[in-house]
């Protein structure tokens, strides 16, 4: 739906502040329902007021862009910090485990307590909790992301029966059938992240469909590692992934609770948010120090050239879950190479550091409304700010650029004929919807579709990355002449719309 931007909002006397915009898509914004559901997460994300949610400040519209304004995190998504520890053969300690779920328990929390301004209930399910969602800051905080798919009773869009949203490796069985949903199919999603955080290990299979069907069919898997020799994470993990809800923790405070225990006895002599914090320190040096001189040009007004990568270390493979057979037998997870070494900092302290977001785009703001300027020529000798799709240079780490990459074109309605190529030399691909091979580039390529009845829609894209692109065509103005014999065409064209066609390569 959206693209993240860093940004930097000032005003009088020389006050100035980072702030992080997501921006929702162009060709989304002329879409009714995605402006519902951008506006919708501003107005759930902004009620809520806890140490453990990000923090929405604003929303804005200005010359037809609609983006939010939130808090700037400086730091890593709890799925980075699992990957960099499995490519050290490495594991989180389990008390800093049960510590980093706990306290996203409490945020957890927060949200589902949330109410109207008459103090009516909003039922809100956040739908998508996952590592991702969860971010651990290099000072050691833990916040709660992203509620773009969150359910609330108020909401201006509401989900179909039957529809389902989220990632499959961390739904509720009730959410992977489909069914209502109440804050005991977040506590489940908690588990199956607690599960992970604790075992080293995903909790999904190797596919979706055999995800949904351990998931809705299978017994819990047993804790793997030394995670599994403490009672209460073995019970804390029992409750939360009960498949029947009204056995299952009914409330993310509870699951809390189970976990404060362990994790108030584990650190006798330092606070987890310092060996946390320590942990970070450790582990992402290279990520810091160059955050610290993204947010030092952006200070001194430059649009740095480089811009650290959103998630690290995706190459990482971290071992899964077979099948009930092979978990029965002790084979199910392939541990890495030090395994069974949990991973917990020295007891000293760290300086809190203020340093940048992995972005994927830059903006500068000013009278105290973050502005964008990606459309805007930069000053003689200034460079031009990277644009959204513009991929960073390399920080050091197992990341790797892919050999090759796709784009997927899918349109409203079908049958669009699809063009792509430098600007001046667009070559013919084919109707939508399609896929396209690509070799990878940093030189932007142009995107145009055309359809008879509908006004030609172009863009341009850098193919540095998978990318998706679905497009809503607009109606062309209606022709003065008698146009039956070109309308009953496109009906034709779009009552039976292309299959994708296989991927050709475009170099």
């Amino acid at each position: 739906m959206a693209e993240i931007w860093l940004g930097r909002l000032t005003g009088p006397f020389g006050f100035e502040r980072v702030v992080v915009c997501k921006r929702i898509f162009p060709h989304l914004a002329r879409r009714a329902e995605f402006v519902s559901m951008f506006v919708d997460e501003a107005r759930i994300a902004s009620g809520i007021q806890h140490s453990n949610v990000v923090q929405v400040q604003e929303l804005v519209q200005e010359d037809g862009e609609l983006f939010l304004v939130m808090e700037y995190l400086a730091g890593e998504s709890l799925g980075s910090l699992l990957r960099r520890l499995a490519s050290r053969g490495e594991r989180l300690d389990p008390a800093l485990a049960a510590h980093v779920v706990a306290e996203a328990c409490a945020g957890l929390h927060a949200a589902h307590e949330l109410t109207d301004e008459q103090g009516f209930p909003r039922d809100l399910v956040h739908r998508d909790i996952s590592p991702q969602n969860i971010f651990i800051t290099y000072s050691g905080q833990v916040k709660l992301l992203d509620f773009g798919i969150a359910k609330a009773a108020d909401r201006m869009t509401q989900t179909e029966a039957g529809q389902v949203k989220g990632k499959f490796a961390y739904m509720s069985p009730e959410q992977c059938q489909g069914k209502a949903l109440d804050r005991r199919s977040d506590v489940f999603s908690m588990g199956i992240v607690l599960w992970e955080a604790l075992s080293g290990a995903r909790f999904a299979r190797q596919s979706e469909l055999l995800t949904f069907q351990a998931i809705c069919d299978e017994p819990t898997p047993q804790l793997q590692g030394p995670a599994a020799g403490h009672s209460a994470l073995v019970e804390a993990c029992r409750a939360a992934l009960d498949k029947n809800k009204l056995r299952r923790f009914p409330t993310a405070v509870d699951l809390r609770t189970e976990l404060l225990p362990f994790v108030q006895r584990s650190f006798q002599t330092e606070h987890p948010d310092q060996a946390l914090a320590a942990l970070m320190e450790r582990l992402f040096p290279e990520r810091i120090d160059a955050k610290r001189d993204l947010l030092l040009e952006l200070k001194a007004g430059r649009l740095p050239q480089a811009v650290p990568s959103a998630e690290v270390d995706e190459t990482v493979d971290i071992p899964t879950l077979h099948g009930p057979s092979e978990e029965a037998d002790g084979g199910a997870l392939s541990s890495p190479a030090a395994g069974d070494r949990d991973v917990r900092p020295p007891n000293r302290h760290t300086r809190p550091m203020w340093i940048g977001l992995g972005a994927m785009a830059l903006v500068v703001g000013a009278l105290g409304v973050a502005q964008l300027l990606s459309d805007q020529e930069p000053p003689s000798g200034e460079p031009r700010a990277p644009q959204a799709s513009a991929e960073p240079e390399q920080i050091p780490s197992s990341t790797s650029r892919p050999t090759m990459v796709q784009f997927s074109v899918e349109t409203t309605p079908a049958g669009a004929m699809l063009k792509l190529g430098p600007k001046g030399a667009l070559r013919s691909i084919g109707p939508t919807p399609t896929n396209v091979e690509l070799t990878p580039s940093d030189s932007p390529l142009v995107l145009e579709l055309s359809l008879q009845g509908y006004r030609t829609h172009s863009e341009t894209l850098v193919p540095n990355m998978n990318q998706r692109v679905v497009v809503a065509l607009q109606r062309s103005a209606p022709a003065h002449s008698p146009a039956k014999a070109p309308r009953s065409a496109t009906r034709a064209s779009a009552a039976k719309p292309s299959e994708p066609k296989p991927i050709p390569r475009f170099r």
